[in-house]
């Protein structure tokens, strides 16, 4: 008998609450309004604000790195060696690194000091709006009496970040994208990039080649080893 008392008050007690919510909500109705219009006034403002954004893709072929396991059947089938995720993985950590994107970008170093360009609206209002995500590294540079970073390191970063690399399913393709607002830039990058991973790429391949070569010849060696003592020994018995 006295729990159903109880659960009526409950109930009362949260429709109060309800009303009062909504109370106050009804009587703040402008400031509401007021926000979100402006809200969406300055985020419509600042997108329209920004320049367009073009993407250069190209996609490379990349050879797996593995011995292929042959398998006899009646019927011939092109065998195709499949790409493992640590493969792929370390194919994007190349693309993506620094070190290889500062070598892409260094030519252009000269040109990123003499023709800085001037700092737009949008990228103030930015700077400002990530101000409190930037202080602890700002304040951690300076409690350690740390270096500033150079426009050109912050540029590597920034560039290596937009890098996107993307395996094609199924096959040994992969797709690398970047996007810039300048799209001659943009090519341009890509073009550069993927020059010099074929480049480095090459240069690994010629090094595991010889490698695969000195380890075939000690693998003969060891054989021709073993074969002479076993004739030995049967001409001693």
């Amino acid at each position: 008998m006295n729990e159903l008392p109880k659960n009526l008050s409950l109930s009362a007690e949260a429709e109060i609450r309800w009303r009062e919510i909504i109370a106050t909500l009804y009587r703040q109705r402008r400031l509401i309004a007021t926000v979100t219009v402006v809200g969406t006034v300055t985020v419509a403002a600042l997108t329209w604000m920004q320049p367009p954004v073009y993407s250069a893709k190209a996609t490379i072929m990349v050879r797996a790195q593995r011995a292929r396991s042959v398998v006899t059947s009646a019927e011939e089938r092109p065998q195709v060696d499949r790409m493992s995720d640590q493969e792929v993985t370390a194919v994007a950590t190349l693309l993506r690194s620094q070190s290889l994107v500062r070598e892409v970008l260094e030519p252009h170093h000269a040109a990123l000091d003499a023709d800085e360009p001037e700092p737009t609206l949008a990228m103030r209002v930015k700077d400002v709006a990530t101000l409190p995500l930037r202080a602890p590294g700002m304040a951690y540079r300076k409690l350690h009496q740390l270096p500033e970073t150079s426009p050109f390191e912050s540029w590597v970063r920034k560039t290596s970040a937009r890098i996107e690399v993307t395996p094609i399913k199924r096959s040994n393709l992969i797709q690398v994208s970047y996007s810039s607002r300048d799209p001659v830039w943009a090519a341009s990058f890509v073009n550069d990039l993927m020059q010099l991973y074929i480049t480095r790429y090459a240069r690994m391949e010629e090094m595991a080649g010889g490698e695969d070569f000195f380890r075939n010849q000690r693998n003969i060696l060891d054989r021709r080893v073993e074969d002479a003592q076993a004739a030995l020994g049967a001409f001693r018995e």
